[in-house]
């Protein structure tokens, strides 16, 4: 069986110290899902190739294994620059560079698996090349624009009913659909009237034992050297894009509510609007209380959240929420608005606390209580390890991925 995985969104390990091109990191937590499960999935025998698109130092073609192969495809057309995505062009200079692939006849596979996230573009992609190569479809809903996305501005919401439309069509005639959450099956099989047996919830996952041992007491004294952490004070991490739907703009109205209470903001990340965010924090005299490290490679991440006393998430739309788990690994407690998947996650009051969307006096308020009560930290933090390990195992989230490639395969093709 070969999986033929389609995706403008994969992270390569050999950017980890020259950093990512800003304009390109386009889905950070997506980027580390689907690397992780690929090669999950190499380890359990599937052999894939992996169509992604081609980003600055980044090879263009990757052997990574015996089971894997990882090609870069992007053909140059005039470049579309945008606050909120970045190069707007690059997944349809991604579908073209499919479509190159395909011309060439280099595309082959029994399955042909798309992961897509908010852009219509990934979704054509997979409805015309499956059936060209007489494939079954699956599709993986990163984040649906049906269930869960919301426009950021104009074009945005002038492009919403084209992009719906595309969605709803694909999900029918895809062979199966894959979901982060029973949220997201829900509203799906609700919306799309996908039958319940062409839908299946395979969460964000992660091997935690792997994700912890980078944390060693080397890489904790690097950490804290390069940015100058203070261990003196309860530190409070975001660690993802900083772009607009992440809500950075309410990480700086929580650290001007937090003042009085002694904690410093971690914010690891990069993206679009970093330099809005900087000249805030500087505008509003956050300075001493806020670090930014720009990007950090996927090995750093633990070291950062082990840090922290709390992680939050202040997202406007999240199908899934990927930082969550990771910090539920460094057995951290989660604050996070309740939108979207989150709440499939963390589970509140036990591994975490969740607040209604927006409020951001009241996540102030369950920060401060977690600042007051290392006590409770500690049992959160434990739950969160328990919960983690029990629900989003790597492992088992590839297997039934593994499960479904092979019920697909045997099937008749729609």
């Amino acid at each position: 069986m070969h999986v033929l995985r389609l995706t403008p969104h994969f992270y390569w390990p050999h950017l980890k110290d020259q950093g990512w091109p800003v304009p390109f990191d386009t889905i950070g937590g997506m980027q580390s899902q689907i690397f992780r499960q690929t090669f999950e999935l190499s380890r359990m025998g599937l052999r894939q190739t992996v169509i992604t698109l081609r980003i600055p130092n980044a090879p263009s073609e990757w052997q990574a294994d015996t089971q894997t192969l990882i090609r870069g495809v992007r053909l140059p057309i005039l470049p579309m620059r945008s606050r909120i995505r970045g190069l707007m062009d690059l997944n349809i200079s991604w579908a073209m560079g499919i479509a190159n692939e395909f011309l060439r006849r280099r595309l082959q596979g029994d399955i042909v698996h798309v992961h897509c996230s908010g852009v219509f573009w990934p979704l054509l992609v997979g409805a015309v090349v499956a059936p060209a190569i007489k494939a079954r479809l699956i599709l993986t809903i990163h984040c649906s624009v049906l269930a869960t996305y919301e426009a950021m501005n104009l074009l945005d919401h002038t492009l919403q009913p084209m992009a719906r439309f595309i969605e709803l069509t694909a999900l029918r005639r895809a062979d199966h659909v894959v979901v982060l959450s029973p949220r997201s099956q829900r509203t799906l099989k609700e919306l799309a009237r996908v039958s319940e047996n062409r839908v299946t919830v395979v969460p964000d996952c992660i091997d935690v034992d792997s994700f912890r041992s980078y944390a060693t007491p080397q890489a904790m004294a690097e950490f804290k050297r390069r940015y100058k952490i203070s261990t003196d004070r309860p530190i409070i991490a975001y660690v993802g894009r900083i772009a607009r739907e992440k809500g950075w703009r309410r990480i700086i109205a929580l650290a001007e509510r937090l003042k009085e209470n002694n904690c410093h903001f971690l914010i690891c990340g990069d993206g679009n609007e970093r330099d809005l965010l900087e000249r805030e924090v500087k505008k509003r005299g956050l300075a001493s209380m806020v670090t930014v490290t720009g990007y950090v490679a996927q090995d750093v991440v633990p070291v950062a959240i082990s840090y922290a006393t709390a992680v939050v998430l202040t997202s406007l739309h999240e199908e899934f929420g990927g930082i969550l788990i990771e910090a539920m690994s460094m057995k951290v407690p989660q604050v996070a608005f309740k939108v979207g998947g989150i709440p499939n996650v963390v589970v509140d009051g036990e591994t975490g606390i969740l607040v209604p969307p927006d409020d951001i006096e009241t996540m102030a308020q369950a920060i401060r209580e977690l600042i007051r009560s290392p006590e409770l930290v500690r049992e959160m933090g434990e739950k969160s390890l328990a919960h983690v390990k029990q629900n989003f195992s790597l492992e088992d989230s590839c297997r039934r991925l593994y499960d479904l490639y092979q019920s697909c395969s045997a099937g008749p093709l729609t």
